[in-house]
């Protein structure tokens, strides 16, 4: 048997505890490499649904790419990322970690599952977050008497499009009459304040607060993470003390750039593009001519981002256009842009005419593809009226001498002259002294004409006519009325009026064509309207008509489009400020 040998025994403990060493020392770097895998933290699993979270990414090594979240978008509103270096000196050396951090709000409440996120090669777990509705932010106090959030309905928004912002004000008490609202600012880029404050009152948390929102529209005009600062409000104080000032967290927009531009260099980002293409002929003319009317709606898109023109009708000299008119309307959905052109078709002579169409290309930002708006190219057959034959000329009146010649051309005008009042006898009445009626009696002045006599009997046979003074023959036929007006007739135009308005405003066709009659009976007292025809001839006004025209269209095809009001309602009182100012003169 071996001897026990204690300095063996020494020699092989020390041995022992070296390799121990060693091996601890081999094994070092392994642990750090474990932590600085990927790592993802969430400040809070419990939060409100106007609550914040913070979810932070680190990873090892200096990067530029975050991560990407996408597969949470439908649950959370998410912040652009903000980047953060970590360096750490140790013996061993030095370590470099990148932190990303992200912003997230709840889309509603409940219970949300985070998907894992792959990021470097690597996975993280599937988290989960408990979302409590109506909860007051962990970053305001519980004895708070009023804070403020934003939201936006994005956190990705195209170039020039639309991302609404929603600023709510929580307070116990009413706001006062002269609080200021801050509105947000975009340094490259528009805003439009979208109505009047909304109010209502909520309980959150067992607590009674009023809240206040508004509505913004922003439309970035930069590409990349485009800081958006946040709206505030200024509430006064009581009896003079120090104003509150509330204001919210900024906010950071993620803009793409253009998806899709036009041969024609448009960039077109809208939620939605209608086109509507009407023509049609203009009666009551010598020779045919036509009114194209094309009404373009873009629902999230601004005035500025239209073209010039929806028709490129430059080479077609039988095409002018009329009128342009481009308004913007703001409701809690955005803005909503409307385009109107008038074209006038005047052909020269007969045969085939080019009708160009209309081709829009647009981006839809909520399908997220290009759309292509368009009516089709097409011709327009015309035919004018042939001219009258000119009679031969004879010898003899060939070698009439001058004074004679000058007779004949006098007497041809007379003849011309006696026909053309003739035609005008049958259009203002005369066909009516042949019906089975009283024939009036021929006013006494001396100077009545043989038309104020066919006014009397088309007035005589209209309903509540008026009869013709002896003294004071009727005026000829005009589109304005005598400025003496009874005060009975003043308060019945403006009853008229005011029916009208409302039935304009409601967008009811039927009612609004029966009020467009009768506010036109107390408009013009001295002429006898029974429809939509008889205004036209009275009114003589070319926008007027076309609006009139515009809604006998719809109301023969009401499946065509929604008719619009407004634009009626805007004519009339356009004519009733006229008249109050040549009145006023």
């Amino acid at each position: 048997m071996a001897r026990f040998n204690p300095l063996r025994w020494a020699f092989f403990s020390l041995a022992l505890s070296l390799g121990s060493g060693l091996s601890a020392g081999f094994f070092m770097p392994a642990q750090a490499e474990l932590h600085s895998s990927l790592q993802l933290n969430l400040d809070t699993s419990r939060l409100g649904v106007n609550d914040r979270l913070v979810a932070s990414f680190l990873a090892p090594g200096s990067l530029s790419e975050p991560p990407d979240l996408s597969s949470w978008q439908d649950s959370f509103l998410i912040s652009s990322p903000q980047r953060s270096l970590l360096t750490r000196h140790t013996t061993q050396g030095r370590s470099v970690q990148t932190r990303w951090q992200f912003k997230l709000q709840p889309r509603q409440a409940g219970l949300i599952t985070l998907a894992p996120i792959e990021y470097l090669g690597q996975t993280t777990n599937s988290l989960s977050v408990r979302v409590l509705d109506n909860e007051v932010p962990r970053s305001i106090l519980a004895d708070a008497d009023s804070f403020v959030m934003t939201s936006l309905d994005k956190m990705k928004v195209y170039r020039n499009a639309q991302a609404l912002l929603t600023f709510s004000i929580y307070h116990r008490d009413p706001l006062p009459e002269s609080t200021e609202f801050i509105p947000p600012y975009l340094e490259f880029g528009q805003v439009r304040t979208l109505g009047e404050p909304r109010q209502a009152l909520i309980d959150i948390n067992r607590q009674a607060f009023y809240v206040t929102e508004l509505t913004y529209a922003l439309f970035p005009d930069e590409v990349g993470f485009v800081g958006v600062e946040a709206p505030g409000v200024r509430i006064p104080g009581p009896q003079n003390a120090d104003q509150l000032e509330l204001l919210a967290d900024n906010l950071v927009l993620e803009v793409m750039p253009e998806a899709h531009v036009s041969s024609q260099g448009f960039w077109l980002p809208a939620n939605d593009l209608l086109l509507s293409d009407q023509t049609r002929s203009l009666e009551d003319e010598s020779q045919p001519r036509l009114i194209r009317h094309l009404h373009l709606i873009a629902q999230g898109l601004t005035s500025e981002r239209l073209p010039e023109q929806l028709l490129d009708a430059a080479h077609y000299s039988h095409y002018r256009l009329l009128s342009r008119d481009l308004e913007e309307h703001t409701s809690a959905q955005g803005v909503t842009t409307w385009l109107q052109e008038l074209w006038l078709i005047e052909p020269q002579a007969s045969g085939l005419y080019e009708h160009p169409g209309v081709d829009l290309y647009w981006w839809d930002t909520q399908a997220e593809q290009g759309r292509v708006l368009s009516t089709p190219h097409s011709e327009l057959e015309i035919a004018l009226p042939e001219p009258l034959m000119a009679a031969p000329v004879s010898t003899i009146e060939a070698n009439t001498p001058w004074p004679l010649a000058w007779i004949s051309l006098l007497g041809g005008a007379a003849l011309l002259l006696l026909a053309f009042g003739s035609w005008a006898l049958q259009r203002r009445g005369w066909r009516l002294a042949f019906r089975s009626v009283p024939k009036p009696e021929k006013p006494d002045h001396p100077n009545a004409s043989a038309v104020e006599w066919a006014e009397a009997m088309a007035l005589q046979q209209a309903p509540n006519a008026k009869p013709m003074s002896a003294e004071k023959p009727s005026a000829p036929h005009s589109s304005t009325h005598s400025s003496t007006q009874s005060p009975a007739q003043i308060a019945d135009e403006a009853l008229a009026f005011q029916i009208l308005a409302a039935s304009c405003e409601r967008n009811d066709m039927q009612a609004a064509r029966s009020a467009l009659v009768s506010w036109s009976r107390s408009f013009w007292p001295d002429h006898a309207i029974q429809g939509l025809d008889a205004i036209y001839e009275v009114a003589r006004n070319q926008t007027l008509n076309f609006l009139i025209l515009d809604l006998e269209h719809h109301l023969l095809h009401p499946h065509e489009g929604v008719w619009q009001g407004d634009l009626l309602l805007q004519a009339i009182q356009t004519l009733r400020k006229r008249r109050q100012l040549a009145l006023s003169r």
